[in-house]
């Protein structure tokens, strides 16, 4: 009988021990790829982490904000000053803003980081875009319904764009003294 229940004890010792092994196996599971890209980021040198900033303003940014101007530049042509009539401003808006723009919303949604300090940065990005993008999506309604109110509504979006874009290069400035990196973000001139 003793034999037994030194045998039972064994054996309850081995499959508790599996089953911690088990469990800490499958939180591995569960946290494996996060667990990787963080000691990954950990094994990155400082000169690494200087290269990976600097791609994602040189490459990621750069490419949003190509997008952004060019939706700009053609919104410029039909208002403010440029401005001719609604019909026109919305042609403009609908085959050339919208569609260009679209695809700064799509690139930033598609940016994949290297370094964990940059996933708040690319939230920011990716609010940013949509933000205006809403704006923009406000504005057209607001022109096919003459909807004054809707206008207004779309500046108080645009606004709150300005706003994020400013808490973004903030953030970017931050980082890249952290980094010993030098970022000036540009002023556009898109009349």
């Amino acid at each position: 009988m003793k034999k037994f229940l030194f045998v039972l004890a064994t054996m309850v010792v081995l499959v508790a021990g599996c089953g911690n092994e088990e469990n800490d196996s499958s939180k591995n599971d569960i946290e494996g790829p996060k667990a990787e890209e963080k000691l990954k980021e950990e094994k990155l040198s400082h000169l690494e982490k200087q290269q990976i900033l600097m791609d994602f303003v040189n490459e990621d940014i750069s490419r949003i904000s190509y997008y952004e101007v060019e939706a700009n530049k053609a919104l410029a042509t039909v208002s403010g000053q440029n401005y001719r009539n609604d019909q026109k401003l919305y042609e403009v808006l609908v085959n050339e803003v919208l569609p260009t723009y679209k695809k700064a919303v799509d690139r930033a949604a598609a940016i994949e980081v290297e370094m964990e300090e940059l996933e708040p940065i690319k939230v920011m990005v990716e609010e940013a875009t949509n933000t205006f993008y809403k704006a923009l999506l406000i504005e057209k309604e607001a022109l096919e319904k003459q909807d004054i109110e809707l206008i207004e509504e779309a500046n108080v979006i645009a606004e709150e764009y300005d706003i994020l874009i400013n808490e973004y290069h903030e953030e970017m400035k931050k980082l890249s003294e952290k980094y010993n990196v030098i970022y000036e973000p540009s002023q556009l001139d898109i009349a």
